[in-house]
């Protein structure tokens, strides 16, 4: 049985906003919320005949904004891939409960979940821009007569 020392996850949750992350210096590694928008590598080195599924699901999975991060650190890939084969084999009626189990373990690890993204010290980074547009858009469209009318019967 082991005794003492630190483990992986143990204790509370990073806290960016806390004097002791800050310390540390902890930050989280802001992910563009529109996702990875390059080409994503090659299915056909990492699954040697890929379905059209396949071919799907590795593509929905290189859209996330996790994708980003992915496409820095080549080791990574094959996990990407692993995780694109065992989505596929869930969709099987008939798939064994194992499958669900380490589907939950590899988006974990892969930052899919927010405890991944937790741990990865990611975050999603919030478009401000579009929100603040948004904001204003609806107030741009009023029509012009019920306008002239608001101004006429504020006298």
């Amino acid at each position: 049985m082991t005794r003492g020392g630190a483990r992986v996850k143990s204790g509370p949750a990073k806290n960016p906003q806390s004097r002791t992350s800050e310390r540390a210096g902890y930050t989280l590694t802001a992910l563009p919320s529109e996702g990875y928008t390059r080409r994503p590598p090659g299915l056909t080195n990492y699954v040697p005949k890929p379905t059209a599924r396949h071919k799907a699901v590795w593509l929905e999975l290189w859209r996330t904004p996790q994708a980003c991060a992915w496409s820095l650190d080549k080791y990574k890939w094959p996990s990407v891939a692993l995780l694109c084969r065992l989505m596929v084999r869930a969709e099987d009626p008939d798939a064994a409960a194992a499958i669900f189990s380490e589907l939950g373990k590899l988006q974990t690890k892969l930052g899919l979940t927010e405890e991944g993204m937790r741990y990865l010290g990611w975050a999603i980074a919030r478009d401000e821009v579009a929100k603040k547009a948004a904001e204003k858009a609806p107030a741009a469209t009023a029509p012009k007569r019920e306008r002239r009318l608001r101004s006429v019967g504020a006298q």
